[in-house]
C-alpha cells in the first residue's frame, strides 16, 4: 500500500506480521497548495483570511487561534502561497522558537 501524502510511512511490527502506520503531524502546503491533500477544506479559512485583509486598510494585525494540530500552519501556508504575487507580505513569528527567551533585552 502506497502512502497518500509524503509524510506518511508504513512499517512492520517485530511483534506481528502488520503494518504500522505512522503520520507525522506536519504543516501541509509548505511547497505550494494541493487540492487532493486538503482533506479538511483549509483553503476555505485561507480564502475568507485573504478576503479579510484585501478589504481592509493598514495597519491590521489577524491572530490565527485554534488548539494543537488543527491545521494553522496549513492554513497560513496556503495564505502565503496565495498572495505572494499580490504585493502583500507576511510575516511569521513561531512564538514557540522564543517561549523561554525574555522579549527585554
Amino acid at each position: 500500500m502506497r502512502p497518500m501524502r509524503p509524510d506518511t510511512n508504513y512499517l512492520k511490527s517485530k511483534n506481528s506480521n502488520k503494518d504500522l502506520l505512522v503520520i507525522k503531524d506536519l504543516p501541509l502546503f509548505e511547497e505550494g497548495y494541493n487540492e487532493k491533500l486538503d482533506s479538511f477544506h483549509h483553503k476555505a479559512y485561507a480564502e475568507t483570511l485573504i478576503k479579510l485583509v484585501e478589504s481592509n486598510e493598514p495597519p491590521l494585525s489577524i491572530g490565527l487561534f485554534g488548539p494543537w494540530g488543527t491545521g494553522k500552519s496549513t492554513i497560513l501556508n496556503i495564505v502565503n502561497s496565495k498572495v505572494e504575487n499580490k504585493g502583500f507580505v507576511c510575516v511569521y513569528f513561531n512564538a514557540w522558537k522564543y517561549a523561554g527567551d525574555s522579549f527585554r533585552r
